[in-house]
């Protein structure tokens, strides 16, 4: 696509991280992440699909869906459910940190995503990186919440997207 009067590209931002104690402040450079990323990611490092365990009863009756199928109870309120799908979102997550520093001439990392069997494991690797580096969990949910803000994803800025896309007169024109 070209845009007469408009250059071409991702936009970048740079943040500074606190690092306390003396160390001075972090400067990092995020890029923007490409449209089709978070399916990319998706792919890569897939969510946890919920397993069904056993039809839904009521009244020693299975309970049917206007098709007649089964209503299925599924096991994702269970712990190891909840634990995968958290596992999958940091791993998710600490992906798309790692492609938007990845313009940032001053800083690597030592993975190499050849060097791992799956892209799970490549995440992990990644994230322990940046906790040895010594990032604190607040610094990580930073980043994580700046490229979406340099992604144009933020809430407020898809809250606006949605606006002038369907604008919403009345507060009962939310209800679903």
């Amino acid at each position: 696509m070209k845009v007469k009067g408009h250059k071409s590209g991702l936009s970048q931002a740079k943040i500074l991280i606190d690092r306390g104690e003396g160390r001075g402040p972090l400067e990092l450079t995020l890029t923007a992440l490409a449209l089709g990323s978070t399916q990319e990611f998706d792919k890569k490092v897939p969510g946890p699909v919920p397993r069904d365990i056993k039809p839904l009863m009521q009244h020693g009756q299975v309970i049917r869906n206007a098709d007649g199928s089964p209503v299925m109870l599924t096991d994702s309120n269970t712990p190891a459910f909840k634990e995968a799908e958290q596992l999958a979102n940091r791993r998710q997550s600490t992906l798309m940190v790692h492609r938007a520093l990845a313009n940032d001439t001053n800083v690597s990392f030592d993975a190499a995503e050849k060097d791992f069997k799956t892209a799970g494991e490549y995440a992990d690797a990644i994230f322990k990186e940046l906790a040895d580096f010594g990032l604190a969990i607040g610094d990580f949910g930073r980043l994580v919440s700046e490229t979406l803000a340099v992604s144009h994803l933020s809430s407020k800025k898809l809250d606006e997207a949605r606006e002038a896309f369907l604008p919403v007169e009345r507060e009962e024109d939310l209800r679903i």
